[in-house]
């Protein structure tokens, strides 16, 4: 199974490449996530959920996050 971070990264460069972005561009700006929360404290048990943010590029808009990133994940 895939790590979130990588589901990440495979998307962003999904993005990049549709929006016919130069590879070395692409290469050189990252996507990353970042925990929070009890998680990130280490006082989570199971069934407690884990707080994310995905901090991506400036070409990357808060719409096309919403609208297509879901979808791409749950593949």
């Amino acid at each position: 199974m895939k790590s979130l971070q990588e589901i990440v990264e495979g998307w962003f460069m999904q993005i990049g490449k549709e929006k016919k972005l130069e590879l070395a561009l692409l290469e050189s700006k990252k996507a990353k996530v970042l925990v929070f929360g009890s998680y990130r404290l280490g006082v989570h048990f199971a069934g407690t959920d884990i707080d994310t943010i995905c901090v991506f590029p400036t070409f990357i808009t808060k719409e096309e996050f919403l609208e297509n990133f879901k979808e791409f994940a749950s593949k």
